[in-house]
């Protein structure tokens, strides 16, 4: 009797055992899907984040042309205005800014 006792105990733990690999595999399986589903996400969301960066890139590269070009006229072609602290002076000594216009077009 005893050593069918212990075949009884050892098949009961056997089957334990194949139930709990089944188990597993299912929740690896599930683990797994779940791993895809996220990096599919993170994946997209990386792909629109790039074009948003390229976007914006091509944006400020096209204002910074901009300006270089505004940049290149006005030294081609001379200040067109005071710096604010020859404003700001003459403004202490009362030449305010019509004045100065009305000296440029007299003159």
């Amino acid at each position: 009797m005893e050593m069918m006792e212990i075949v009884e105990r050892l098949a009961a733990a056997a089957t334990a055992l194949e139930m709990a690999a089944e188990k597993l595999t299912v929740q690896q399986s599930e683990m797994s899907a779940d791993r895809e589903a996220t990096l599919g996400r993170i994946v997209a969301t990386v792909d629109s984040r790039e074009a948003e960066l390229e976007r914006k890139l091509a944006e400020a590269e096209r204002r910074i042309a901009e300006l270089q070009a505004a940049s290149a006229e006005t030294q081609r072609t001379g200040r067109k205005t005071l710096a604010a602290s020859a404003s700001s002076l003459l403004a202490k000594h009362g030449v305010t800014a019509e004045a100065r216009s009305m000296r440029r077009w007299r003159g």
